[in-house]
């Protein structure tokens, strides 16, 4: 009986989820202040979270109002992501780079993309899938079922396919297809991990994305999407394998670090990442 009841919660909790998320959809992009403002005083425990990760990156506390703001306005975005079409995705997207993208996706060796929670990040699949290119995205599964698919059905709208950790084959039958595999590296997910340093911190970081490139030897990228209230720029940088598994995965940390050093409040700070 408490199994049923833990499930009913669940699911009700899901439905109200995906309910207001449709209706927030609607909601007008210049208002998300307010939206910011009730999410940051509701959400108490991420709140916390954040100002304790902030503080031992060495930020003031006060960037998490700022990180919050652009958070909400984040949410916003993506969820009005399912009413657009493709040339209003297109037109306010700048890439940086993209001859190494092109070189590297061209070879037919399949691309790994490893990226983080920074600015608009969900449009790097969206943006490259509409441009024609095969593109996949590492995710993993958000609470429930019905919230996982709501999300994913957005993401698969502008031809990206999805892939679940726990379908490692599925992911590298892609990879050897020639795809861009797109995976959020700057969080502890995965069982495989290594300890490595962020911020000056020790920290748990996912190898597994490393590991399936030392295997199959496919190119490598790193990404970044830097937000403006004009545009999304998505920043391309080559990655060279030294397969020396420590030793690359800092290095991919350290860019990383460096990334949210610039512009600080378009980093997700409410994981528990230290």
């Amino acid at each position: 009986m408490r199994k049923f009841y833990k499930k009913l919660k669940r699911n009700f909790i899901s439905f109200l989820i995906v309910s207001l998320s449709k209706i927030f959809s609607f909601f007008p992009l210049k208002y998300h202040k307010f939206l910011s403002l009730f999410l940051y005083f509701v959400l108490s425990k991420f709140r916390k979270i954040g100002e304790n990760n902030l503080l031992i990156a060495g930020f003031k506390k006060k960037t998490l109002w700022k990180n919050f703001c652009f958070m909400t306005y984040g949410l916003l975005r993506f969820l009005k992501l399912q009413y657009a079409g493709k040339d209003e995705v297109l037109k306010n997207v700048k890439v940086k780079n993209y001859d190494i993208f092109e070189n590297k996706i061209n070879k037919g060796r399949g691309l790994l993309v490893y990226t983080l929670h920074f600015g608009f990040w969900e449009i790097i699949p969206a943006y490259f899938s509409l441009k024609g290119y095969p593109v996949c995205v590492l995710a993993s599964r958000v609470y429930t079922t019905f919230i996982d698919n709501f999300i994913n059905r957005i993401r698969k709208n502008f031809g990206t396919d999805v892939v679940h950790p726990d379908n490692t084959i599925s992911l590298i039958k892609r990879l050897k297809k020639g795809y861009a595999i797109g995976i959020l590296m700057d969080q502890k997910q995965g069982a495989r991990r290594k300890n490595i340093k962020f911020f000056g911190r020790e920290v748990e970081a996912p190898s597994g994305p490393l590991e399936i490139a030392y295997r199959l030897s496919p190119e490598v990228v790193l990404m970044k999407c830097e937000t403006s209230p004009k545009n999304d720029t998505i920043y391309i940088e080559p990655f060279e394998l030294s397969y020396n598994l420590e030793y690359d995965l800092q290095k991919i940390y350290n860019t990383f670090e460096k990334w949210i050093k610039e512009k600080p409040w378009q980093w997700i700070w409410i994981h528990q990442r230290f």
